[in-house]
């Protein structure tokens, strides 16, 4: 699977600048490796920990499925309650991570996304 420079949306949430740079937002659809990939190459950013954070976004009847130390690196979780095989589910999952963001900007990823690893570091260099 070919790594994505960049993710496929962005949205500009706070006009004044917070600590937090970046607000990842990974609806996990499912315990195969696509959501697993996609979540650590959002985790595993070669960027400062401390300036972007990872949301991700569970179903609620399935989040004891998800490994716990990989949840545990994540900023957030929220459980949702939705019908996640549902196609248009997919943006009210993007909403609940969105409105639990901090960041300048939110970056939506879906599950099959694996960031490159200096994917936030460009992204940041093309923004100063």
């Amino acid at each position: 699977m070919a790594a994505l420079p960049m993710p496929a949306a962005a949205v500009v949430v706070n006009a004044t600048p917070s600590p937090i740079a970046y607000s990842i937002i990974v609806p996990l659809f499912d315990c195969r490796d696509a959501g697993t990939r996609a979540l650590e190459s959002a985790l595993d950013q070669a960027f400062a920990r401390d300036r972007y954070e990872v949301i991700a976004v569970v179903d609620a009847t399935a989040r004891s499925q998800w490994p716990n130390e990989l949840l545990a690196r994540c900023d957030r979780v929220v459980a949702v309650a939705a019908d996640f095989a549902a196609v248009e589910s997919e943006i009210a999952l993007f909403d609940a991570g969105a409105r639990r963001a901090c960041g300048d900007y939110v970056y939506f990823i879906e599950g099959h996304t694996v960031l490159a690893p200096r994917a936030l570091a460009a992204i940041d260099a093309a923004l100063a």
